[in-house]
């Protein structure tokens, strides 16, 4: 049986650019696994809904039968 090993990434993500660097990392191989919002302190520049935190992978190699 085949398996693949991941890499994975996080990214913050602003609201008025989330179309754009979702397809951005999917056009470059990696695959969002989990989109949430982001807990942010109350003295962060950017508050509420409008910060997301992206979670992508991207498969490593293929290892052989285990």
């Amino acid at each position: 049986m085949e398996r693949t090993k991941w890499t994975y990434a996080i990214a913050e993500i602003i609201r008025d650019r989330l179309d754009e660097v979702l397809n951005d990392w999917g056009s470059r191989g990696w695959e969002l696994v989990a989109l949430t919002v982001n807990p942010i302190p109350e003295d962060y520049k950017y508050r509420g809904p409008n910060l997301f935190l992206a979670v992508f992978k991207q498969p490593e190699l293929t290892l052989g039968k285990g």
